[in-house]
């Protein structure tokens, strides 16, 4: 495995420009991942700042970030939109947002990507956190009228 270069930023400026000139994308994401493997997280995302509006250079940057750290909520939201610019699917980009959510439930951006797939990709998330609810709902007896989350958690059919 080649070391990495001693200026992370230089190198991924020189790929980029190399694949706008030849529109050679997979050479870039041949470098992309040399460069990538050798190299701390940190230093990669100070590396991409420039390049996070091209999803063909954040999203192979971020994969390997979000890898390192799965709880870094800017990371998943990155990688999301990345995915999200570059047609991956809403069921990939649901996912990654509401692990987002999940690291921190105060990120706007990740309320927004996951505010932007399907509904079903939403009920599945809830579907996930249902029988938290539920034994919620039986641990504090709640007698008031069930609110959104009580609500959730009950089967479809009882609604």
């Amino acid at each position: 495995m080649p070391s990495p270069p001693a200026d992370l930023r230089a190198a991924l400026a020189e790929g980029v420009s190399f694949d706008e000139s030849s529109g050679n994308m997979g050479v870039l994401m041949e470098r992309l991942h040399a460069l990538r493997d050798g190299v701390m997280a940190d230093a990669l995302v100070a590396a991409a700042e420039p390049w996070l509006h091209m999803p063909e250079v954040a999203g192979p940057i971020y994969e390997r970030v979000v890898h390192e750290q799965p709880r870094n909520a800017r990371a998943l939201v990155i990688l999301a939109n990345s995915y999200w610019r570059s047609g991956r699917g809403p069921e990939v980009v649901g996912e990654l947002a509401s692990r987002a959510i999940g690291a921190d439930p105060d990120n706007r951006d990740a309320w927004h990507m996951w505010a932007l797939t399907p509904r079903r990709v939403h009920l599945r998330s809830h579907a996930i956190h249902a029988p938290a609810r539920r034994t919620h709902r039986r641990a504090c007896r709640c007698t008031s009228p069930p609110t959104v989350a009580h609500r959730a958690a009950r089967p479809r059919a009882a609604r």
